[in-house]
């Protein structure tokens, strides 16, 4: 992943987010170890930023960030932030605390002033204390969040996976078990990890109304970390966030990363971890199949069940059917699926579109508005049956991968479908018009695609005419 400016704010979406960016990191396992990396990304850019605390920081992790000032007003604050320029960020503290070898923070309600004085384009703060450990739970008075904040980062050390839930590994075990559902002592697992990140008393813990959320598993360093992060990832993904989470213009995602690379300056990045819809389009009339092919029997079931099939079986977070034409015909046979998959607590919409004879366009726009937050779109269409789970999940994590806005497979030397949008590109998509679908934008944007080598070419198997049920 790269970004003109910083990798880290890129995996972070910022730019979609106003400014100034005001990040305010939680838990544990990295928190200044990021604001350390960070500081070096942004050193020489073009941003104007603050590095802070609302908690206590350690003498030396504060010497460690750029140009620390102990500050004794809001006033002494505000005249440091006048004269910051951009590519030379600086670090502000309140007091030293020698019989601590620690630093008091500022007020959160300075941090909400000099982010309203636009002084700065990103100001970073350490909203509460982890002692050193890989996980914790918050205590009552934690954490100390601005209210201007755009943005918290709630974190985890996946270090910390696999061993028992004890003070060697857990600030606050008792809470943590509580939230956890464990027992001090037990075998701390990916799940107790996502279940303390996504509650209320517990990642989400003080958040401000309509703040993006970020989950970051750091210290994720091996492929067998990658395998258990990314479920952890997936259940974060499916868990029902309170209202204070805000899910426009980007839902919540999880980072899976590790920050303690050989050189300070090189984070690692694994993978973005967002909310994506299957979407199955299945509005067509079937003119040259001359009646509703998405009814049509293959292999002895009705097409549009393959396809609802693949999407059940793939890492989708979420399913869209648009019907159209036919839709009398189509709708009980999609419900008649669906009843039998109802034990699949991933949500399931069902929308008709009235306007489906205006072209595909009119679909794909009814889909981006009923599908729910997500950060990237699969679009699936009804007479492809031959499309497996695996190859969506393909084009799934290497979306998580790279955070390519498009990612499509490819069949030799010949690119074709199913294909994956991000989110970024959703304006475009509502902006077409007529019977055009998403090949215009991926013709619009061809360095933004991302290939998927595919060696099996039957997912390109369409049905045009009743004759191609017989012939495949």
């Amino acid at each position: 992943m790269s970004h003109s400016t910083s990798p880290l704010l890129h995996a972070l979406r910022v730019e979609y987010l106003p400014r100034p960016w005001v990040i305010a990191l939680v838990g544990a396992g990295g928190k200044s170890t990021f604001m350390e990396r960070l500081a070096v990304e942004i050193e020489g850019t073009p941003l104007r930023a603050l590095f802070t605390t609302t908690t206590r920081l350690w003498r030396h992790q504060f010497d460690t960030l750029p140009r620390p000032h102990l500050v004794s007003s809001l006033d002494q604050a505000i005249r440091l932030a006048k004269e910051a320029t951009p590519g030379r960020p600086i670090t502000l503290a309140c007091a030293e605390l020698p019989d601590e070898n620690k630093v008091q923070g500022i007020s959160p309600l300075w941090v909400d002033a000099l982010a309203e004085g636009q002084w700065f384009d990103l100001i970073v703060v350490e909203a509460d204390g982890g002692r050193g450990k890989s996980l914790k739970a918050p205590a009552p008075r934690e954490p100390v969040i601005p209210t201007m904040t755009t943005l918290v980062i709630s974190m985890a050390g996946w270090q910390g996976v696999g061993h028992p839930l004890t003070e060697t590994w857990v600030h606050h075990p008792q809470r943590f078990a509580h939230l956890a559902r464990l027992s001090p002592g037990d075998i701390i697992t990916p799940q107790s990890v996502a279940r303390v990140l996504g509650h209320m008393w517990g990642g989400l813990k003080g958040i401000p109304p309509d703040t993006r959320v970020v989950w970051w598993l750091n210290q994720v360093d091996e492929e067998t970390d990658m395998v258990r992060a990314a479920w952890a990832a997936r259940y974060l993904m499916r868990t029902e966030w309170p209202p204070t989470v805000q899910t426009r213009p980007i839902p919540p995602e999880v980072i899976l990363a590790s920050l303690k690379g050989k050189h300070i300056a090189s984070p690692h990045i694994h993978a973005v971890v967002g909310p994506v819809a299957a979407v199955v389009l299945a509005a067509g009339a079937g003119t040259r199949f001359g009646g509703a092919k998405q009814v049509a029997l293959w292999r002895g079931r009705p097409l549009i069940h393959h396809v609802l099939d693949a999407a059940a079986a793939s890492q989708a977070d979420r399913i869209c059917v648009v019907l159209g034409a036919w839709a009398e015909k189509v709708r009980p046979v999609v419900e008649a699926w669906h009843e039998t998959h109802k034990n699949d607590p991933r949500p399931f919409v069902l929308v008709e579109n009235p306007r489906w004879a205006a072209g595909q366009s009119t679909s794909v726009r009814l889909a981006l508005e009923a599908m729910g937050p997500v950060s990237a779109a699969v679009f699936l269409l009804a007479d492809q049956p031959a499309v497996p789970g695996a190859l969506i999940d393909a084009l799934i994590w290497t979306h998580h991968r790279h955070l390519a806005p498009i990612v499509r497979p490819r069949y030799g030397t010949m690119p074709g479908t199913p294909v994956l949008f991000d989110i970024t590109l959703f304006p475009e998509l509502k902006q077409l018009t007529g019977d055009t679908g998403g090949r215009v934008i991926i013709n619009q944007h061809p360095d933004a695609v991302y290939h998927v080598d595919w060696p099996d070419p039957s997912p390109l198997f369409e049905v045009d005419t009743p004759q191609d049920l017989i012939l495949e």
